[in-house]
C-alpha cells in the first residue's frame, strides 16, 4: 500500500477531531468480534 493514491483515499480514524470516531471504534469492534479478530 505504498501508492500515495490508496493511501490519501484511506480514511484515517486516528484523527481525533474527526467526527463519529467513538461510533467508529464501536463499529470496528463489531467488525472484529464478527471475524473472530482475523489478522489484516
Amino acid at each position: 500500500m505504498d501508492h500515495p493514491d490508496a493511501a490519501a483515499a484511506a480514511p484515517v480514524p486516528a484523527i481525533p477531531e474527526r467526527p463519529g470516531l467513538e461510533d467508529i471504534e464501536e463499529r470496528w469492534d463489531a467488525v472484529w468480534e464478527g471475524a473472530g479478530h482475523l489478522p489484516l
